[in-house]
């Protein structure tokens, strides 16, 4: 093992962004498994490698606290996830999800108990919350939803689905569109044909992702193991 940034040949990693990195060959068989880095303002990186040496996995201590609370990880392509254990209880507590060509965040999970029960999604890359998605008891379906259709950072629409058969049962409404007050509520009985469905109002940006909010995607880790 050595401290000598020079000798790491990953295109991914910059090593003039760290003033200490190390790599460790975990399991001996020759090869590189983990590089262990603090940057330059003293947050503490671990990258675990493939076989082939390329990073599938970053963890960092970004609050000094010696506990790796945030990881970053490809889901494909295209999107980098960031996940984060805000309470230390070594399973993420929120996931964001971000354009690897832009850098913006387009999905922002919130997981409770390994499921997501709160979804926030900007459909139009301009920064701004478009639509939060919510399961507000925890049996995997969203019943709630939240619309910002103009892009100015307040509410216009909620849609919530009461009995949780996939209807909606009422429309919370900002008439006057000035300040995210919803002053106005229609109910489906209201109407003979109904309000609709909860699922017409259900899209997402990235098919990897998961807006019927059971799980994050598929194949994203969500649970921190010790690396040392």
């Amino acid at each position: 093992m050595s401290g000598d940034n020079n000798n790491l040949n990953l295109p991914e990693l910059n090593p003039d962004d760290f003033g200490y990195l190390s790599a460790r060959d975990i399991d001996g068989d020759g090869t590189n498994d983990l590089i262990h880095g603090v940057d330059h303002d003293g947050n503490a990186h671990i990258f675990h490698l493939d076989g082939k040496g390329d990073i599938t996995l970053e963890e960092m201590d970004t609050d000094g606290d010696g506990t790796f609370e945030t990881q970053r990880q490809m889901v494909d392509e295209n999107t980098v996830a960031y996940n984060v254990d805000t309470d230390n209880d070594g399973v993420a507590d929120t996931v964001a999800y971000v354009d690897a060509t832009t850098g913006n965040t387009f999905q922002q999970d919130l997981i409770e108990d390994g499921q997501v029960v709160e979804s926030r999604v900007d459909l139009d890359g301009d920064g701004v919350t478009d639509v939060v998605y919510k399961d507000t008891d925890g049996d995997g379906v969203v019943d709630e939803i939240t619309l910002d259709t103009d892009g100015d950072g307040y509410i216009n629409t909620k849609l919530v689905d009461l009995d949780g058969d996939g209807m909606i049962d009422e429309i919370h409404s900002d008439v006057d569109n000035t300040d995210g007050v919803l002053e106005t509520v229609i109910e489906a009985n209201e109407y003979a044909g109904g309000l609709g469905s909860i699922n017409d109002y259900i899209s997402s940006p990235d098919t990897t992702l998961d807006t019927n909010l059971d799980t994050p995607a598929d194949n994203l880790d969500t649970n921190y193991d010790d690396s040392f």
